[in-house]
């Protein structure tokens, strides 16, 4: 690749893991995991902006997430191992219930997408979608929100998916909370993405 960054990445960057080893024997005794690439301690059920044991929860609720370290350090995009197994169809292990979960996802999308709570649009180049939703996350990407309001049932109320996103639109922009505004839904901009990409 001739745009590869080789050097230092800095805050604009955008790093995206496909797994979890870089937490790899960095669990500390305090309960903390140490991340070599950022030179920080988290907390993994804990820290501002993501819950970063999702991935590896009983349940295929989090496909993707987005973190954006304090300071001047580049964002970060971890795929969920099972999610990216789902994505290429292919079965291998990395741990355990990455199987079950990919079985499970096969099952529930064409369900889910039936209508309610989702569409087919929703399933369209689902993995595109994840990845384009997260680099909105990012700070070069814009720092996007995940903005609240939604059905409770589904994502704690976060506004996912075609019908969401409509219904957020169609609400419109409350002048008292900003960033709760249709246009800073990180799922509007990623559907837009996926809406135009399957018309070209």
């Amino acid at each position: 690749m001739s745009n590869e960054v080789t050097g230092d990445l800095d805050w604009t960057d955008v790093r995206i893991y496909c797994d979890m080893s870089r937490f790899d024997g960095n669990q500390r005794t305090d309960g903390k995991w140490y991340d070599p690439h950022i030179e920080e301690a988290i907390d993994p059920k804990n820290t501002d902006d993501v819950d970063w044991q999702d991935c590896k929860s009983k349940l295929p609720t989090t496909f993707a997430y987005t973190h954006n370290p304090k300071g001047m350090k580049f964002s970060q995009i971890q795929i969920c191992p099972w999610f990216l197994n789902y994505a290429k169809g292919k079965e291998y292990n990395t741990w355990e219930d990455v199987q079950k979960k990919t079985k499970l996802l096969n099952f529930a999308v064409p369900i889910l997408s039936n209508g309610w709570p989702f569409t087919p649009i929703d399933a369209i180049s689902l993995f595109d979608k994840v990845l384009l939703h997260e680099l909105t996350h990012t700070r070069s990407g814009g720092g996007t929100k995940d903005v609240g309001g939604g059905n409770p049932l589904f994502f704690g109320g976060a506004r996912y998916g075609w019908n969401q996103c409509k219904a957020l639109a169609k609400k419109g922009v409350d002048s008292s909370a900003a960033d709760q505004a249709p246009q800073r839904n990180a799922d509007s901009i990623a559907l837009l993405g996926s809406g135009t990409f399957s018309i070209l």
